[in-house]
């Protein structure tokens, strides 16, 4: 699958904070923006709150990492598409190289009987993340399964649309959080491709019956803008 796409993102630097993506000959300039904090507490915590017997069923359940995609085909009557894509922290490129192949193995490891295996999942996730300092603070990442609707809509305009709603118990209520990001993609055989398969398969909840035998690609989410869209107690509602 070849991914051809109308907009090439030029020049990310995250001193300045800027991210610069060339579309049809014109070079647009969008502000780089970390990961907002309640949410990367929550991601890094992922799995350490769960009082599930099974870790699979806790992050099925698990709102969090698993955050509407809004995508644009302005050929479209109703131009907007949304889709739930699991979403992660990621490593920086320099940790991804040095950790795949490691990381690859491991989660071969894991690919047994899934009520066999959930102390290792817990222990894989937690070494990934354990170092605060090799965490990608200015993206997330995902993995596209099937390469349909939301994928073609990437390829012609890369700017997305994330929201989060979840629940934390430490909150008088629920958080929203509006990211608008741009989605660069990573191919197959790709490091950052690999990384995130890895982490799909760690946690996956079954084996996804995909068209192909690989993943189409995964998409480094480069976070632009962020809204808060958490509800505050009004009267009246609860």
């Amino acid at each position: 699958m070849t991914h051809n796409t109308r907009a090439t993102i030029r020049f990310i630097d995250r001193t300045i904070r800027r991210i610069e993506l060339e579309d049809s000959g014109l070079l647009l300039s969008y502000p780089l923006n970390p990961i907002p904090n309640p949410l990367f507490m929550a991601l890094l915590n992922l799995i350490d709150d769960t009082t599930d017997d099974n870790i699979l069923q806790h992050m099925s359940k698990t709102a969090v990492y698993q955050p509407a995609i809004v995508t644009c085909n302005q050929s479209q009557p109703f131009p907007m598409n949304t889709a739930n894509k699991r979403v992660w922290l990621t490593l920086t490129d320099e940790e991804i190289a040095k950790q795949i192949d490691e990381m690859e193995s491991t989660t071969l490891e894991v690919m047994v009987p899934v009520q066999m295996s959930d102390e290792k999942r817990i222990d894989i996730y937690h070494n990934i993340v354990v170092d605060e300092s090799k965490i990608d603070r200015f993206r997330l990442g995902a993995i596209e399964m099937y390469g349909t609707l939301t994928y073609r809509n990437i390829l012609n305009d890369p700017r997305v649309t994330l929201h989060f709603h979840w629940f934390d118990p430490n909150e008088p209520a629920n958080i929203g959080i509006q990211i608008n990001c741009i989605a660069e993609i990573a191919p197959p055989r790709d490091p950052f491709y690999r990384y995130m398969r890895a982490l799909t398969y760690l946690y996956g909840w079954r084996y996804v019956d995909i068209p192909t035998t690989e993943y189409p690609c995964a998409y480094k989410l480069w976070i632009s803008e962020i809204r808060i869209k958490s509800l505050d107690q009004v009267a009246g509602f609860i």
